[in-house]
């Protein structure tokens, strides 16, 4: 399951809920709601969690869901996001590898290139589940769905990393948790 913004919450939401159905989720721009905080899966969860440090709308720190078109409401942060999604799944089974892609420079606001670099730090746990937790951290990034150019508000929901393509780390990240479930390597 896969969700940007509230579709993020609701993934995070839904995995919670229907773990037994779901075997991993990728949540961009979105986290664990504070009324989710409580919720224990029966099974485990391969986890993809993208956020933006400057996330005007879905604050990355959490708290207050901010917008027009929200009907308000609280989320945890992005750390707190990734590490109960680790502990949800029995917790880290060994050292996290880290790695930061370097911003070229340039990223997008709305269709305007701008000189900002946008580095994303990328984390990956394997937890003793068996499950994976990636966590991306896009600096300076806003609420956007990374290497998509066209973003929907024309630069209001912030700036756009495009040095990765979250379409594309989804893809691996839902065939890669596909092949662990299979070969039963996720317990």
């Amino acid at each position: 399951v896969c969700g940007i913004s509230n579709g993020a919450i609701f993934s995070n939401h839904l995995a919670l809920k229907l773990s037994d159905r779901i075997g991993a989720i990728a949540s961009i721009a979105g986290a664990i709601s504070d009324t989710d905080r409580a919720l224990k899966p029966s099974s485990p969860v391969s986890a993809l969690i993208i956020h933006g440090t400057d996330d005007r709308f879905v604050p990355f720190e959490g708290g207050e869901i901010k917008g027009a078109l929200t009907i308000g409401g609280k989320v945890c942060s992005h750390a707190e996001t990734y590490k109960r999604w680790q502990d949800n799944n029995g917790g880290a089974a060994g050292t996290a590898n880290s790695l930061t892609i370097a911003g070229n420079g340039i990223a997008m606001k709305g269709r305007c290139p701008v000189k900002l670099a946008t580095p994303v730090e990328v984390t990956t746990t394997k937890t003793k589940s068996g499950a994976t937790c990636t966590s991306m951290i896009v600096e300076n990034g806003g609420h956007t769905w990374p290497g998509h150019i066209e973003q929907k508000l024309f630069g209001l929901d912030g700036v756009t990393a495009i040095n990765i393509d979250a379409t594309e780390a989804i893809g691996k990240f839902f065939y890669k948790a596909a092949l662990d479930l299979k070969s039963g390597q996720i317990k």
